[in-house]
């Protein structure tokens, strides 16, 4: 019938297939938790760019209110965000 060996290397297979089952079903990603905020979809919207070469800064235009917001990376390397800059959109685009 099967040999000793056989039936060894059939059960760590099946171990094998039975461990990634579970590491699927339990690693799922973090679910993302956001705050709701009153308002319509679309009224803000978050863009990142490149300062200088060693600098990358975050913006966020506010369609209703005409703004533009600008947080930069704390300087004591927190990992927070600080608020640098707000331009009125509305001042710098309006037709001349």
């Amino acid at each position: 019938m099967y040999s000793k060996r056989s039936l060894i290397v059939l059960l760590a297979g099946v171990n094998i297939v039975l461990l990634a089952a579970l590491v699927f079903s339990v690693a799922s990603p973090p679910a993302a938790i956001a705050q709701v905020a009153p308002g319509r979809p679309g009224d803000f919207m978050m863009a990142t760019g490149s300062v200088t070469n060693q600098l990358d800064a975050v913006f966020i235009i506010d369609s209703p209110g005409r703004l533009l917001h600008c947080f930069l990376p704390a300087q004591n390397k927190s990992g927070q965000l600080m608020h640098a800059q707000t331009r009125s959109l509305a001042n710098d685009f309006r037709s001349r």
